[in-house]
């Protein structure tokens, strides 16, 4: 679990930390011994886990995906990151029924979902405006055209004015 790029925890049955490997410590910005016998809440508190995904784990020994998102304290230029993590349920000797966590950062692929789903929103406006503006040559229909392909796009409201 040293040697791993990727986040891995190991949480006892009321969500404390038992371990963190050296990447989250990297990601967190934090050392290992923040984190040991203490939630995530306690330490980050900017960071949102659904921690009732985790007591489903522990329960039934059935692992699940979940998401964490939020900030932590290294610096990002993004608002708000966000990890898919895989919980496990694991015995270990002397620590009972514990949970397992593995993570991987999707920040990234999240804003480049969105600033894809951005660009394609663009061009359909682009592409309803070259077939629903300016299909004649009158200049109230050209307007009302116009006015008519803005406002339910990009605006509440719009008009034109003819100088």
């Amino acid at each position: 679990m040293e040697g791993t790029l990727a986040p891995i925890v190991v949480l006892d049955a009321q969500l404390r930390h038992l371990y963190v490997n050296p990447a989250w410590v990297e990601v967190s910005g934090l050392p290992a011994s923040a984190f040991l016998g203490r939630t995530l809440g306690e330490v980050l508190p900017d960071l949102r886990r659904p921690d009732d995904v985790l007591r489903d784990v522990l329960k039934d020994g059935q692992p699940r995906e979940a998401t964490i998102s939020g900030t932590t304290r290294v610096a990002s230029p993004l608002v708000q990151r966000l990890w898919r993590a895989v919980y496990h349920r694991v015995d270990l000797p002397g620590q009972g029924t514990c949970l397992c966590g593995i993570g991987v950062e999707i920040s990234n692929l999240r804003r480049y979902l969105d600033d894809l789903e951005t660009a394609h929103q663009r061009l359909a406006l682009l592409d309803a405006a070259a077939t629903r503006v300016g299909t004649t040559l009158d200049i109230e229909t050209t307007c009302q055209e116009l006015v008519d392909l803005l406002a339910p796009a990009l605006t509440d409201l719009a008009a034109v004015g003819i100088v």
